[in-house]
């Protein structure tokens, strides 16, 4: 879907990831000769608000964010640093309305 194009934008764009992982930011799957550290986005499900007559007018996504680093403590930073970027976003983010 879509919503993946704005987690990218997000996390690309804030400076505390982009400093850490640069662009080594992925959807569902990272190549395995991939520098460390990055960040890896799966979409996991959605639901939808369901209406009687039409297409839902909103839907809820659920994704992970995977974060790896050659440490444990530098992977635990990166998953901060992502969190920090996401929570509570709000906007549109690649013509992407979140």
């Amino acid at each position: 879907m879509e919503i993946g194009l704005a987690i990218y934008n997000i996390l690309s764009n804030d400076a505390n990831v982009a400093a850490v992982v640069g662009t080594r930011i992925y959807p569902n799957v990272a190549k395995q000769t991939s520098d460390f550290p990055f960040i890896v986005y799966q979409m996991t499900g959605v639901t939808p608000t369901d209406t009687k007559d039409g297409v839902s007018p909103l839907d809820t996504n659920t994704f992970n964010v995977l974060c790896f680093a050659e440490t444990y403590s530098g992977a635990v930073s990166l998953a901060q640093r992502a969190r920090n970027a996401l929570d509570r976003k709000t906007g549109t983010y690649s013509t992407i309305k979140i």
